[in-house]
């Protein structure tokens, strides 16, 4: 699961940073707004914490400060036909 949502924002990233900087401006304002409410919501509701607000914290960083976004390195599995 924290793999796909890596992968999620890599993708994410990717998009914002090659989208016209008038589109990406928006985009990001908006999806700050509604991670935001969202985030108020659970809290109101008082709503244990979980991976899904893990998320949203990267997702609230990534569009707030895009440049100091770096996910971790990760590990690839060895192929056992590779042989090594």
């Amino acid at each position: 699961m924290t793999a796909i949502i890596e992968g999620q924002l890599a993708a994410l990233d990717g998009q914002m940073t090659y989208a016209p900087a008038d589109v990406t401006k928006k985009a990001r304002m908006k999806m700050l707004d509604k991670t935001l409410l969202w985030v108020a919501a659970r809290d109101e509701k008082q709503i244990p914490p979980g991976l899904a607000d893990c998320y949203a914290k990267s997702l609230v960083q990534l569009l707030t400060e895009p440049e100091s976004m770096k996910l971790p390195e990760r590990r690839r599995p060895q192929d056992p036909r590779s042989g090594q």
